[in-house]
């Protein structure tokens, strides 16, 4: 599935002129759009397409990609709705409608000709439901775009929803749903979601036949009409980006699109999502600050320490918790990274956020992928990172680093390599979502402007009774006497040990000032990395 992307703040004006070496572009005329006026939207160098953003009358807003030389043309659409907008007591419905979608329209009703008129015509088409979004996607020969935007479009305000295809699909889902069995990343969301607190409306549900099709008829639900009320009140116009990509000029495009999506209901909904979704904690504090063993199927040896921070998408400007991954996550002399390779203790280390898990909360993960020796040193490696993470708490975000961040973010930026629609689509209309449409191929890359205080609030969070630390290896397997509520996968969820607790609270602790804290830190092989005399003004 998708990573989720980064969101406009409320009520922060219009970025700034851009300043990165990507060209903003305008495309077609101003009487091209069914309303908005054009925006300049920054690409990389390497993506020649013209565009143009259009708003229809209903709402729905879209982004027109003309490429006359494409050899594939291709649009995707994402609505607003997810798992955490369905039903709790029906987990996997909002998948379930996702897969319903495509049973069949009125000018089209018959079931799977959409999908075989993609095929015939050298195309192929895709779906995916995240916790808050769900985003359709297909790619054609250029010459049947109209014809596939025709089918495309249809499924958001006439589909058939057959429901003869009920039992069908429901073992489609189910068949998602055991793919996942073996799978680390789905076993690590089935205890996300045992860990979630039942209060908050949080889940992760790919569905499957017992919560699906046995459950509810044991409790006399009628899963069809759930998911028939799921589209009628939650899939909306307003609540819809689109992207279309084709041969066409933007202002042929647009005319298509108007023709083709105007018809969409404008429903006046608006989705929760973000902090406010819930007054309840996701995750309650007691259940989260533990130790977590798992015993996978493949063989990892990985050790995770992993925060929820308040939701970070909003932050796209000033993204503090790229500065905090940059250097938790970092390799040169001095850095967490580099001292635990030169012990022999860790053979890599990532950092990361919570994927499309997030829309009501943010997570910040620091990894490590441990050597023979290091599954033995769990101790030692929660030292040294509690070390550094008291040292950055302690000193002030540093100006520098941020700029070279976004150097190397602009550098990067400009000279990514093109992608091809089928997956340049889907990720913009994910993108719209969350950013101004100026900015949908460049929010989620590019460094906008240094926030120190949002830097040093997030550091505030990553403290001893808010982790979780997560620990997975096959050699876990005779501790691991307990089985997750989605997957059965073994586990066990444990009190941290005292001793880990007051060896990283010692470590942590670096004194009042940053000069103290730079010193602690120093007697640990510990230091913040030097300036990089290498990347290009």
């Amino acid at each position: 599935l998708a990573q989720a992307l980064l969101l406009r703040p409320p009520g922060q004006g219009p970025p700034p002129p851009a300043r990165a070496r990507g060209r903003a572009k305008r495309g077609g005329s101003p009487g091209a759009a069914p309303s908005d006026a054009m925006a300049a939207i920054r690409t990389p160098e390497a993506d020649r397409r013209e565009y143009a953003v259009v708003r229809l009358d209903n709402g729905l807003e879209a982004i027109l990609g003309s490429d006359p030389g494409c050899d594939k043309a291709g649009a995707a659409l994402c609505v607003n709705v997810g798992m955490c907008h369905e039903r709790r007591d029906l987990p996997g419905l909002a998948h379930f409608l996702e897969h319903m979608l495509f049973t069949g329209t009125r000018k089209f009703p018959r079931e799977g000709e959409y999908h075989e008129f993609i095929q015939q015509n050298g195309g192929m088409a895709n779906a995916y439901t995240m916790c808050y979004f769900t985003n359709y996607m297909f790619e054609i020969k250029p010459d049947q775009l109209p014809a596939a935007l025709d089918r495309f479009s249809r499924f958001f305000y006439e589909p058939l929803l057959t429901k003869d295809c009920t039992d069908r699909e429901i073992n489609a889902v189910d068949s998602e749903f055991q793919g996942g069995r073996t799978s680390p990343w789905w076993r690590y969301v089935g205890i996300m979601n045992q860990s979630a607190n039942p209060e908050h409306p949080f889940h992760v549900a790919c569905g499957n036949t017992t919560v699906l099709r046995d459950e509810p008829k044991e409790r006399g639900l009628d899963l069809y009409d759930e998911m028939v009320k799921l589209y009628n009140t939650c899939y909306s116009a307003n609540g819809m980006k689109l992207v279309v990509i084709g041969r066409e000029s933007t202002a042929e495009l647009a005319a298509i699109v108007k023709d083709m999506f105007g018809s969409i209901l404008n429903k006046g909904v608006t989705m929760p999502i973000g902090d406010g979704h819930s007054d309840r904690p996701p995750f309650l504090r007691e259940q989260w600050n533990t130790l977590l063993l798992q015993s996978p199927v493949q063989d990892v040896k990985e050790l995770s320490f992993s925060w929820v921070i308040p939701y970070q998408a909003p932050l796209w400007r000033t993204k503090p918790t790229a500065y905090i991954r940059h250097l938790l996550g970092g390799e040169g002399p001095g850095s967490v990274v580099s001292v635990l390779k030169r012990r022999g203790l860790i053979s890599g280390c990532s950092c990361s956020d919570g994927k499309w898990l997030e829309g009501s909360f943010s997570l910040l993960n620091v990894s490590f992928d441990l050597t023979e020796r290091g599954l033995d040193e769990i101790e030692e490696i929660g030292a040294h990172l509690f070390a550094y993470l008291g040292m950055l708490q302690r000193t002030t975000p540093q100006k520098w680093i941020f700029d070279e961040m976004k150097r190397l973010a602009e550098i990067k930026f400009t000279f990514q390599q093109d992608a091809h629609p089928f997956e340049l689509c889907e990720e913009m209309s994910l993108s719209l979502q969350r950013l101004p449409p100026e900015e949908v191929l460049s929010g989620k890359m590019l460094m906008y402007e240094f926030d120190p205080e949002g830097i040093s609030a997030v550091l505030s969070r990553l403290t001893l009774d808010r982790v979780r630390v997560w620990h997975h290896a096959r050699v876990l397997a005779d501790r691991c006497v307990e089985k997750d509520s989605s997957y059965g996968s073994p586990m066990a969820c444990l009190p941290l040990e005292s001793r880990w607790l007051e060896r990283w609270r010692e470590a942590s602790s670096a004194g009042g000032s940053g000069d103290a804290a730079a010193a602690h830190a120093s007697s640990w092989g510990l230091r913040l990395p030097r300036p990089n005399p290498f990347i290009p003004e």
